[in-house]
């Protein structure tokens, strides 16, 4: 979900424990990997493994801020509903 057609991101994707409800998605990214202009950590709470909701939010993060534009807007649409867990 990170993945942007013709720009090379730099991603790690992560989850982190949470004792009182859903795991804590996490997504740790920098673009393009030649000659980097952005970097950024997405931490979304309650919202499950790192690739489902972090790894969407940086891929359209970075898209936007290097494309001024979204090629994906099946995948803003997902985000904005915010039902990672489907």
């Amino acid at each position: 979900r990170v993945r942007v057609k013709d720009i090379a991101i730099c991603a790690k994707t992560g989850t982190a424990e949470n004792p009182h409800g859903a795991d804590h998605s996490i997504c740790i990214a920098f673009a393009p990997k030649e000659n980097p202009q952005i970097a950024l950590a997405v931490c979304v709470e309650n919202a499950g493994w790192g690739g489902r909701a972090a790894a969407a939010i940086a891929g359209l993060l970075v898209e936007k801020h290097l494309k001024r534009r979204i090629s994906r807007p099946w995948m803003q649409d997902y985000v904005l509903k915010g039902d990672f867990f489907h």
